[in-house]
């Protein structure tokens, strides 16, 4: 891109006198990019003043994109970042490019720019300038920061944007997480409606984000069929997906035309009960989830587990805060967990397996946080013990755990098998 504006600024300006026509920061090439695109398309109420003396400018744009709300003058060099815009420009005549009186190429989304979204989204004019500004820029518009005071609506119809003009460059710094554009939640909803593949630590971030959202279907169906998301996770992220869907606030009002969409899902779900048998403070407060799932909701002493004879994956997750200290059990028993305080601002963080003859059959992934998720830590042991050290400024711990168990095929139970939660 750098190339593309040092040409670009040597075509504008002739004179010292024209240059001076920029602000005084016009020498750093971003800025008189973006100042190039703002004086070429100008507010509706500037570009009908006719002395606007920046319209100019515009003789500099090479190309219009036109839309139902207004045409946009656009740079070839730059317009050319987007993979269709540089397919419609150098093979314009298979295109059918027409050109105005200016010799501009004339691209024209009128027709299209409706397909381009969801039927039950509408384009709106900010929308295209987002995308447009982002050739010039390589800059987010603080718009679609999906926060606390962005619009995560924008940010859907631009995600789709994006797509549609193959820039997938701009895709990913949305969705990374460093750049703060979007809260967990919200950037994990969007990676589901694009279809890519969630990992381990986006399910981690989910978790810590999920409860008090609106989960899409779309989120639910692709969670439910992976094995990294914890059971009883699922079954909430389901209801509330179908909960969003319709409308509803109460458990009670689902009805069976409200799980059609969802029905694949269930059947995930309903396969995946047939080898864990569920319990534990979950199950027992939501007895309501499991019967609308149908899903057996059954007590168990997990203090007796048996692993069944096949290479397999559990999870769970646990989240808390403390200031001390504090120690917790997974999986019934069969994973234990202190984290101790070892100095003003260090601590020490034990696991250790509780399997009994199964231990050598189980291997511990899990994802951790210290700090309320703003760092993430992944640690593996195949071994009895695994011992972490970190250093913390803060008196309190905001706490936050994801562990995976690949458990390996190990010796044949001569009791019935049963996998845990």
């Amino acid at each position: 891109m750098a190339e593309n504006k040092k040409r670009l600024y040597s075509q504008t300006f002739d004179s010292q006198q024209e240059e001076t026509a920029l602000d005084e920061t016009s020498s750093d090439l971003t800025t008189f990019l973006i100042n190039h695109y703002n004086y070429s398309n100008p507010s509706s109420s500037d570009e009908s003043n006719h002395s606007n003396p920046f319209l100019k400018y515009r003789k500099l744009s090479n190309v219009v994109i036109k839309t139902t709300f207004k045409d946009f003058y656009l740079n070839d060099f730059i317009a050319k970042r987007s993979g269709l815009l540089r397919k419609m420009i150098d093979s314009n005549s298979e295109w059918n490019l027409g050109k105005d009186e200016e010799g501009r190429f004339i691209i024209d989304l009128c027709q299209v720019q409706d397909s381009i979204v969801s039927k039950d989204e509408i384009l709106e004019e900010s929308d295209f300038e987002i995308i447009f500004k982002y050739l010039y820029s390589d800059k987010i518009d603080e718009r679609i920061c999906v926060g606390e005071n962005g619009d995560f609506e924008q940010a859907r119809r631009i995600v789709q944007l994006t797509k549609y003009f193959d820039m997938n460059y701009m895709l990913k710094s949305m969705l990374d997480r460093n750049s703060g554009l979007m809260e967990d939640f919200c950037r994990i909803q969007v990676k589901s409606w694009m279809e890519f593949k969630l990992t381990e630590e986006d399910y981690f971030l989910l978790l810590r984000s999920i409860e008090g959202e609106q989960p899409s279907i779309e989120l639910a169906n692709l969670i439910c069929q992976e094995s990294e998301f914890p059971f009883d996770w699922k079954c909430y992220v389901l209801i509330e997906a179908i909960k969003t869907q319709n409308g509803i606030d109460d458990i009670n009002q689902i009805t069976k035309e409200m799980l059609q969409p969802v029905e694949r899902s269930i059947e995930y779900i309903k396969n995946e009960s047939k080898r864990v048998i569920k319990g534990g403070h979950f199950f027992t407060k939501h007895k309501q989830m499991a019967e609308i799932l149908g899903i057996q909701n059954e007590e168990i002493d997990y203090k007796s587990l048996h692993l069944i004879n096949q290479t397999t994956q559990f999870t769970q997750y646990y989240s808390t805060y403390f200031e001390k200290e504090h120690h917790f059990e997974l999986f019934g028993g069969g994973l234990k967990v202190s984290i101790e305080k070892a100095g003003s601002q260090s601590w020490n963080y034990f696991l250790s397996k509780n399997f009994g003859n199964q231990d050598d059959n189980v291997k511990v992934i899990f994802y951790y946080t210290v700090d309320d998720g703003k760092t993430i830590k992944k640690e593996s042991f195949f071994s009895k013990y695994c011992r972490c050290d970190f250093d913390l400024d803060n008196e309190e711990v905001v706490f936050g755990l994801l562990v995976i168990l690949n458990v390996h095929e190990g010796r044949k139970s001569t009791k019935n098998p049963t996998c845990f939660l």
